[in-house]
């Protein structure tokens, strides 16, 4: 994928939520063009912890409902553009995400690691 120019112009680091981090990865989705779903997932290619990037997938994370996995961000971020080198703000903000979370909800079976 091709990266952009706006791709890095969006801080998630603000993010303390699933729901606010889920805001952020639709701002970006929609610098990237708003790539359909169905594409994402083409673009993201087969998951390496058998998750599949399905547009279900992709959706519930945009909607907030679902913490996406750190392969999930890491493809997810690739195929709307942001650099190899600009990821890291993106995992590092999930991983907190995660970390602020209640124990009920890190026990869901949406919760993934």
């Amino acid at each position: 994928m091709p990266q952009r120019e706006n791709a890095g112009r969006i801080d998630p680091s603000v993010a303390s939520t699933v729901r606010e981090f889920a805001a952020h990865l639709r701002r970006l989705h929609a610098e990237a063009g708003e790539v359909s779903l169905r594409k994402l997932a083409e673009r993201a290619g087969p998951p390496r912890d058998g998750v599949p990037f399905s547009k279900t997938t992709i959706s519930e994370v945009l909607a907030g409902n679902r913490l996406p996995s750190r392969e999930f961000v890491e493809k997810f971020t690739d195929a709307c553009g942001v650099a190899e080198g600009g990821r890291a703000v993106w995992l590092a903000t999930r991983d907190r995400v995660a970390s602020n979370r209640p124990a009920r909800a890190r026990a869901s079976r949406w919760a993934r690691r």
